[in-house]
């Protein structure tokens, strides 16, 4: 079927249908049929983009909370000018899109860190705390930090 001859078929301009082809081609629009009312606010690979930089964070040592993330995938969405329905008078993502987007990824987990009292950070073990001095000075080499401040770590989070 011609474009001419949808377009006389279905009622719809010809520069309409030509536009939407045309969408089509360069891969603008997603073929595959919306289930319910919503739509999903971030594409496959900013989703899985957004696994890694999580993971990231995870590998580093920086603990992230439902909150913290909740924040950042709002503040995401209205970076990339995304359209999106979450709550922009609280900034903040809603709990369903928080369950929605850890349940495929299951290596994800978010939780409130935990303080470390005293007797327990004494009881590090000694592996543990290389493998953290070691991604420590892994880090400020690759950043290249000067010393321009005291720098000091501490392993309780209150």
């Amino acid at each position: 079927m011609t474009i001419r001859q949808a377009s006389f078929h279905f009622s719809v301009r010809k520069s309409t249908l030509a536009d939407r082809i045309k969408q089509l081609g360069g891969g603008d629009v997603d073929m595959k049929p919306l289930m319910g009312h919503f739509k999903k606010t971030f594409s496959e690979q900013l989703e899985s983009k957004l696994v890694e930089h999580l993971i990231d964070l995870g590998n580093k040592m920086i603990p992230t909370n439902k909150k913290g993330f909740l924040r950042f995938a709002f503040e995401l969405a209205e970076y990339l000018k995304t359209p999106h329905q979450f709550n922009k008078e609280k900034k903040i993502v809603g709990d369903k899109f928080y369950y929605e987007f850890l349940s495929p990824h299951p290596q994800l987990w978010c939780r409130k860190p935990q303080s470390t009292s005293i007797q327990r950070a004494v009881g590090f073990n000694k592996p543990q705390v290389d493998i953290f001095f070691n991604k420590y000075e892994e880090m400020i080499s690759k950043l290249k930090f000067t010393p321009f401040k005291e720098q000091s770590v501490s392993t309780n989070h209150k």
